[in-house]
């Protein structure tokens, strides 16, 4: 299925990584998903730095971002994106507390 687009997904905790995999398995999704443990990670596979700098480039059709996450949280992750990328970048949040936060950068 080369057509179908990548979703990346950044969690950081296994548990929580492991049902919301669990949970698109169960819906049958088509796309390959891609599970990174911090934002400084997440950042890598976007840009193809580090361990990811000799991979193909995927198109996205989603980015899954926990909020809270070591090195690099995800609403950095977000400004990075919104920042140095030509992405359209959309976000849901998944938590009322942190929509003032998001509303600063939005």
């Amino acid at each position: 299925m080369k057509n179908v687009k990548r979703i990346l997904y950044a969690e950081d905790n296994p548990k929580d990584r492991e049902l919301t995999l669990t949970a698109l398995q169960e819906h049958n999704l088509a796309n390959e998903v891609t599970c990174v443990g911090d934002g400084e990670e997440a950042l890598d596979f976007l840009y193809r730095r580090g361990k990811y700098s000799g991979e193909e480039e995927y198109p996205l059709a989603a980015i899954l971002l926990d909020i809270k996450m070591p090195k690099v949280d995800g609403i950095e992750v977000l400004r990075q994106i919104k920042t140095h990328s030509g992405r359209n970048t959309y976000f849901v949040p998944r938590r009322k507390r942190f929509n003032r936060k998001l509303s600063a950068w939005c």
